[in-house]
């Protein structure tokens, strides 16, 4: 990997890939989840998902300010691409 490989520059360019894997691994290489909170990869600021409908506060001179701002709503969207269960893959509880 060259040195002056910017993960957050490739993680945002795979968020806008049209495939479905490619999203998942951007999202993925941005934020971490933990417990009920999603945590900025670059900063490491955190936010619940109560307020998911508020801005994401980013720490000052994170290179991610300008660009990722609502993750929670970008993960809810994410989601709704994934293939749904065929009915006799499904499983019951």
């Amino acid at each position: 990997m060259p040195l002056n490989f910017d993960a957050h520059r490739y993680c945002e360019t795979l968020s806008r890939s049209t495939v479905l894997s490619d999203q998942v691994i951007g999202w993925t290489g941005r934020w971490s989840m933990l417990g009920s909170f999603v945590v900025c990869s670059q900063c490491l600021a955190m936010q619940q998902v109560k307020d998911a409908t508020e801005r994401f506060l980013h720490l000052p001179g994170c290179k991610a300010i300008r660009s990722d701002q609502h993750p929670w709503h970008e993960l809810a969207n994410l989601l709704t691409h994934i293939p749904p269960l065929s009915t006799s893959k499904s499983f019951k509880l």
